[in-house]
């Protein structure tokens, strides 16, 4: 049987305040119906607290932050992303906190996926990908 390659799954923003959001990832790899991996990956910059609180950037912060994930190569993909604030806006209005822009891409040697999401920056995002 030939080696298989991986899956890559890369989610990155440009938004200033990306850090006043935890990031989790599941991914399953399927090849013929049966699930051949599966991984997860948690990204907390801080803990969820009471949801009141507005916490400054960590000082450690890098503002590239570079979430990746692989699981092994399969025909196909279940892909699970929640994005959730760990600190509330600083502005108080929701119209001065417009939804920012998330880029989720995935690459394997069967599945290719890039697509552009938009967190709200209050509620954050649950997203599911059938790949």
């Amino acid at each position: 049987m030939a080696k298989q390659g991986k899956i890559t799954v890369d989610i990155k923003s440009g938004f200033d305040g990306w850090w006043r959001y935890n990031v989790y990832i599941s991914a399953a790899s399927f090849r013929d119906e049966q699930r051949v991996d599966y991984r997860s990956l948690t990204d907390t910059v801080y803990p969820l607290g009471r949801g009141d609180e507005v916490r400054p950037c960590p000082e450690d912060y890098n503002p590239k932050r570079p979430l990746h994930l692989e699981v092994e190569e399969g025909d196909s993909l279940e892909l699970f992303i929640y994005v959730i604030p760990n600190t509330m806006p600083f502005a108080d209005a929701i119209r001065q906190s417009p939804p920012f822009k998330m880029r989720v891409a995935v690459k394997g040697s069967v599945i290719s996926h890039n697509e552009d999401f938009f967190v709200n920056q209050w509620g954050g995002a649950s997203i599911h990908l059938s790949l």
